[in-house]
This record gives C-alpha cells, structure tokens and sequence, in this order.
C-alpha cells in the first residue's frame, strides 16, 4: 500500500531505525507549481507526505518502510476508506 494511502497518526520505521509519525498526507494544489504548469494537473498534491521524525536521523533512498502502528481511518460514515483522488 502506498503511504499516501496510510491514515494520519501511523507510525513508521524508516531504514535501519528512524521512526516517524505520519502528519500529513496531499498538500493544497495552486497552479503556480512547476509540475502543474509542465503537465496540466496537480499529481503532488495526492501523493506527498509529511512526517515528523520522532527518533533517529538519516533516512536514504531505498530504505524500507513497516507500519509499527496504524493510525486513525479516514472513513465516510459508511465506513468506506476515503483514498486521494487519482488513486
């Protein structure tokens, strides 16, 4: 499951040790951005995410990512999971 998928308040552990709490997931799209001025469209907005590390320092590319703990669900009152548009 991607990340951007995961609710916020979900824990991770980044690579070797680095553990992060998920803060936020998309970020308001404005058309002053460079993706959306070359493409048309707002894709960072959906799949951006920002964690706020709680314990460790280096995280590198390729590091793996484990849920330590699921945070809260995005549901609709039907109990549907509510995922960012495009997905």
């Amino acid at each position: 499951m991607p990340v951007a998928f995961l609710p916020v308040d979900t824990r991770l552990l980044l690579g070797d040790g680095v553990i992060a709490k998920l803060i936020q997931t998309g970020k308001e799209c404005h058309t002053g951005r460079a993706i959306f001025r070359q493409i048309g469209k707002c894709i960072m907005s959906k799949q951006e995410v920002f964690v706020r590390v709680i314990r460790g320092v280096f995280v590198r590319a390729g590091d793996t990512i484990k849920v330590i703990k699921q945070g809260r669900k995005h549901e609709k009152g039907n109990g549907e999971v509510i995922y960012p548009e495009g997905y």
